[in-house]
């Protein structure tokens, strides 16, 4: 539940920051936040685990990441679009 409340302080960037409310800073901060969520996710993945037979455990790690990631789009889309509406 970290997600909502990062994407509020980047939202509170954009509207209150006189320097770091440029579209190509926020998408790069955007970017970045991205990246970090997807290495994470891929760090709980382990092919050997998969390749090895547990099957039950990396199921579980597959469906996190992926709740993860539809977590991050929705909060996401969400928030440009109340970003947008300023």
């Amino acid at each position: 539940e970290i997600l909502p409340s990062l994407l509020h302080c980047i939202r509170m960037i954009s509207t209150l920051s006189k320097f770091y409310n440029t579209e190509d800073r926020l998408t790069g901060l955007l970017r970045k936040i991205s990246n970090q969520i997807i290495r994470r996710c891929c760090d709980k993945i382990s092919l050997d685990e998969i390749f090895n037979g547990d099957i039950e455990e990396s199921m579980i790690c597959l469906d996190q990441t992926i709740k993860c990631g539809v977590a991050w789009k929705n909060i996401y889309r969400r928030t440009a679009r109340a970003i947008n509406m300023n």
